[in-house]
C-alpha cells in the first residue's frame, strides 16, 4: 500500500510515536482528493490528470484526511496513551499547518469508539457524519 501511495504523499503525512524506545503511536493522512478533483468532472482525460498531479505535487490541498490512527495496545485506555495519540495527532497538523492545510477530517471512526471521539474533540473537532456497521445472519 506504501508503494501505491507514494507518488501522492510527502513524508509528512505519516509520524509514529514512541514509548521507551519502541513504536507505540501511529497516524497516517492523505491530501484530500475530494477537494483536488473536486472540479474534474470525473474526468481525467485530456488533461486532468495534469491538474490532479499538479494539485498533488505542488500546490497541494488546503485539507487532508486521516484515515489512520492507532495506539499500541498497551497503552490504550492510559493517560500515556491519550498523550501519544494526542503527540502523533500534534505533529501530522502542525506539519499539515505549515504546508497550507487548515482542515482535516478523521474519518470512518464508529460511533460506539467513545475514547477517539474524545481525542477528536480534545483536539477541537466536531462530529458531523456517524458511521454505523449493521450485522444480519445470512441464513
Amino acid at each position: 500500500m506504501g508503494k501505491s501511495l507514494k507518488p501522492i504523499v510527502r513524508a509528512g503525512y505519516a509520524w509514529i510515536g514512541e514509548a521507551d524506545g519502541e513504536p507505540a503511536a501511529m497516524t497516517v493522512t492523505l491530501p484530500n482528493l475530494n477537494e483536488a478533483i473536486a472540479d474534474l468532472g470525473g474526468r481525467l482525460l485530456p488533461l486532468g490528470w495534469a491538474k490532479l498531479l499538479w494539485r498533488l505535487k505542488v500546490r497541494g490541498t488546503r485539507s487532508a484526511r486521516m484515515p489512520l490512527m492507532g495506539v499500541r495496545k498497551k497503552y490504550q485506555g492510559t493517560p500515556r496513551g491519550a498523550a501519544l495519540a494526542l503527540g502523533v495527532i500534534e505533529a501530522v497538523r502542525s506539519w499539515h499547518a505549515e504546508h497550507g492545510a487548515s482542515e482535516a477530517e478523521l474519518s470512518w471512526v464508529l460511533e460506539d469508539n467513545r475514547p477517539t471521539h474524545d481525542i477528536i474533540e480534545m483536539v477541537g473537532g466536531r462530529p458531523y457524519k456517524t458511521y454505523r456497521v449493521y450485522e444480519k445472519a445470512l441464513a
